[in-house]
């Protein structure tokens, strides 16, 4: 891929769409969009989830499958990382207040 004098690198006609021959953005019934990476996804829920006021829930089993994990802010302005093992949400601190520096 050519660099230009500014140390950019410009995309030549079909080359970055060659980088995204195993990407695919899906909506499911909910209407929550996903990325999926080969084999796997990104969801993209409601961003003003995560830079609104209050945070959110904890995720259920509704929204994680089996051995699927999210990152996401809480009530208490804490960052945590909830997984679903084996049909019960493991919820894990990340970061305890991340509105402190």
């Amino acid at each position: 891929m050519p660099e230009n004098a500014d140390g950019s690198y410009r995309y030549d006609e079909g080359t970055l769409n060659e980088q995204f021959d195993n990407v695919r953005i899906d909506e499911d019934d909910d209407g929550n969009i996903s990325m999926l990476v080969g084999s796997s996804e990104v969801r993209i829920q409601e961003l003003g989830y995560v830079f609104g006021a209050g945070g959110r829930a904890a995720p259920g089993t509704d929204e994680l499958a089996d051995t699927e994990s999210m990152l996401y802010v809480d009530d208490s302005n804490q960052l945590v990382l909830a997984y679903n093992n084996d049909g019960s949400i493991v919820e894990n601190v990340v970061d305890a207040d991340i509105t402190s520096a």
